[in-house]
């Protein structure tokens, strides 16, 4: 036991049974087993009630953080005699993207998972928790309705298989042939809560390229090509297909992987990177490798240019987005109570709320200018009369242009001393 899991290897390093690989450890089986088991409908565990077709995670000895994605196939009781009546789970394993060996460029959506042909028995003690998972035609629409998924759950969605043998993906096309036989065709098997329109998954560039620090068991490498007469794992031998089986295999291959959904990366570089050296069977196509633009730095004697900052550049531009880009317009009552361009006639829209900053005041004359000011036009507009004051300047004099002045007057002291003076003997 590792990682408090019960079997020696998870996906990506596990190996068939009858592989006849003895550095490998054999866990898996390409069928399910009835031998020394008895079958029941569910059994309980934490509180759970466990059944038929349920999506569960399960504990991992390779990577504890990764647990295992398994559907439920069989519930069955033990009948071994060291194991007598312990309960136990026959599951079918999904593969994570970095559990998968992929092209460079290919995508993958978020929280996607890989249908393989792994069956393997787990006793119930390896369960961890309660998820679901959703293929593509019912992720796209809605959500799974209780008791399948409750918000807060992980969930996952499903658009291919793998086949690790020959380390190619396959787009499945009949989804009853991935659950069991018992619910296929049921219309009460994952009922969900439909969508107003239809709504991809962002996508998300392999898990490898450089700086993303994730690790195998998976890697960057291309599909494999067997030998005639080759031995592979899970029996049989492998033989060159003839030209129509090539061609019709290369029809249904998932190279690319999903091309509808918003990706999520730096733009233009989606479908190239840098492939991390994490596992030692890569095979990197470095001549397809272009550097992202935002990486160059540009010369000092050129101009920055503007930064492009509209939704179709963050994004990812226009060849990300694809058919899956929706436009809606607003309704025509909506639309009159907002303020139009009078050129174009569309509602004006603006990038950002109004703030509301402090703006400086512009100078200002002070009230004692203006008061002098408002005093000086009401002399000049008044008429001259008797009462009007004298101001120097304002009236002529002579005819050589001297300036009559207004005689001085006494004061109270000036007279007393006159005064004084005239009583003098």
């Amino acid at each position: 036991m590792s990682n408090f899991a019960s079997l020696p290897a998870g996906p990506g390093t596990a190996r068939p049974l009858h592989a006849g690989d003895s550095e490998q450890p054999g866990v898996t089986t390409f069928r399910i087993s009835t031998k020394d088991r008895t079958f029941v409908d569910e059994v309980q565990y934490k509180g759970w009630s466990i059944r038929l077709a349920d999506w569960v995670h399960l504990s991992n000895p390779d990577d504890p953080s990764k647990p295992i994605v398994a559907q439920v196939f069989r519930v069955w009781i033990s009948e071994e005699p060291g194991k007598k009546g312990q309960p136990g789970l026959t599951v079918c394993w999904y593969y994570r993207p970095e559990q998968t060996f992929h092209p460079a460029h290919r995508q993958f959506w978020e929280n996607e998972a890989f249908k393989t042909s792994h069956f393997a028995d787990h006793p119930v003690e390896d369960v961890i928790e309660k998820i679901a998972c959703q293929f593509t035609a019912r992720h796209i629409r809605g959500r799974p309705r209780p008791p399948y998924w409750y918000l807060g759950w992980p969930l996952y969605v499903c658009d291919s298989r793998y086949n690790d043998r020959e380390r190619i993906f396959v787009r499945i096309k009949n989804w009853n042939s991935c659950v069991p036989e018992e619910v296929r065709k049921s219309t009460e098997f994952m009922p969900i809560y439909p969508f107003e329109r239809t709504v991809f998954p962002r996508r998300f560039g392999s898990p490898f390229l450089k700086g993303k620090g994730v690790k195998g068991p998976g890697g960057i490498g291309e599909s494999i090509e067997r030998g005639d007469g080759e031995r592979i794992e899970g029996g049989g031998t492998g033989r060159k297909r003839s030209k129509r089986a090539v061609g019709g295999a290369a029809s249904a291959t998932d190279i690319s992987g999903p091309s509808k959904g918003l990706y999520v990366g730096v733009p233009g570089a989606s479908g190239t990177g840098t492939p991390a050296t994490a596992s030692p069977y890569q095979n990197p196509y470095p001549a397809q490798y272009t550097a992202p633009q935002q990486q160059q730095r540009p010369q000092s004697a050129q101009p920055r240019p503007p930064e492009d900052r509209s939704i179709l550049t963050a994004a990812g531009g226009l060849a990300h987005l694809g058919n899956s880009a929706v436009i809606e317009k607003l309704p025509a009552e909506t639309a009159k109570h907002f303020d139009r361009d009078p050129e174009t006639n569309e509602v004006l829209w603006f990038a950002s709320p109004p703030m509301d900053v402090a703006h400086a005041p512009a100078p200002r004359y002070s009230l004692s200018y203006l008061h002098w000011l408002a005093t000086k036009r009401k002399r000049a507009t008044q008429p001259p009369g008797d009462d009007a004051m004298d101001v120097d300047g304002e009236q002529g004099g002579d005819e050589g242009g001297s300036v009559a002045k207004r005689p001085r007057v006494q004061t109270v002291t000036e007279a007393l001393d006159s005064l004084l003076a005239s009583f003098a003997p």
